[in-house]
């Protein structure tokens, strides 16, 4: 049986459910990031204790950066059969009868403050909608990259790039770490444009939080209080 498309008519608890979907997944994405990058900065503070469990730290370290690109690849995938940013976006095309102030209204009728609610704009910018659609594609060339490193290493391996041509690969079509950032960032403000317009709750990612990102330090602390103790002996 042919799989069905995602942009086809929702209703409004779906597309809610839809938005909060992509918020979990770039909360998570975010914070995977931030470990990653987290844990290289303190290694140089930290050798005898890295020193002392090498393996561990290896795999714990390179298993954030792993998911982060795996998470990545699945919010920007471009296929019709998935649930993803770009076929988010197209959700929002086909279903702009949500983005009227009527069914704001409709939507949050037993809300308090629905009168002031309504003085922010409701409607959906149709040329705004389409330049995020081309943010999201290949024509934007960190998604090219992106998507091209899914289709070689992440979601398939390319025969001839697992034996030779990997690094060149890599220097032809780079994913450096502050892209990897901007991938994740444009995509909560994409996100938050559109949910912020529906009605959604907004979402900041770490920014502005006191989210526990950096609670390794107590692990990277202790495991240096222990190697000081044996080397001490």
């Amino acid at each position: 049986m042919k799989a069905q498309k995602r942009n086809v008519k929702v209703t409004a608890d779906e597309l809610l459910k839809q938005i909060e979907k992509l918020q979990n997944e770039l909360f998570a994405t975010d914070v995977q990031f931030e470990l990653y990058v987290g844990l290289r900065k303190a290694a140089p503070n930290y050798k005898e204790a890295f020193r002392y469990a090498p393996l561990f730290w290896d795999y714990t370290v390179q298993a954030h950066i792993t998911m982060v690109i795996l998470r990545l690849c699945r919010i920007y995938d471009t296929d019709d059969k998935t649930f993803s940013l770009p076929i988010f976006l197209k959700t929002l095309e086909t279903n702009r009868h949500l983005f009227t102030k009527e069914a704001f209204i409709e939507r949050n009728k037993n809300h308090p403050d629905v009168e002031w609610m309504t003085t922010f704009p409701r409607e959906l910018d149709l040329k705004g909608l389409k330049d995020a659609q081309k943010n999201c594609s290949s024509k934007n060339i960190i998604v090219r990259n992106l998507l091209l490193m899914r289709n070689h290493f992440v979601a398939h391996t390319n025969y001839r790039f697992a034996f030779s041509g990997a690094e060149v690969f890599q220097q032809k079509y780079p994913l450096p770490f502050r892209d990897i950032k901007k991938l994740i960032h444009d995509a909560i403000n994409i996100v938050n444009a559109y949910g912020g317009v529906f009605g959604a709750a907004y979402y900041s990612g770490l920014e502005d939080t006191n989210y526990p990102v950096h609670d390794y330090q107590f692990i990277l602390d202790a495991a240096k209080e222990r190697v000081e103790k044996i080397d001490g002996c």
